[in-house]
């Protein structure tokens, strides 16, 4: 159910959870973020989470962190 809302989402991909409750979206990001995730020599991922987490409040975890 959670991985048809995030399908819905552009840019968002998700496959269906297999045997546990976590999902992987796999979220394509701009190339500015990219950049920015370079510069500041952070794992793309990671960088997304912090600035999620900083600017909303919602905390995710890199998938990165599980060999995604």
């Amino acid at each position: 159910m959670l991985e048809d809302a995030f399908n819905c989402l552009e840019g968002v991909t998700c496959n269906k959870a297999e045997g546990a409750m976590y999902l992987f979206p796999r979220i394509r990001l701009p190339q500015k973020a990219m950049e920015a995730a370079d510069a500041a020599k952070t794992a793309p991922d990671a960088f997304y989470a912090r600035r999620l987490l900083e600017a909303t409040g919602i905390v995710v975890v890199p998938g990165s962190g599980f060999g995604q």
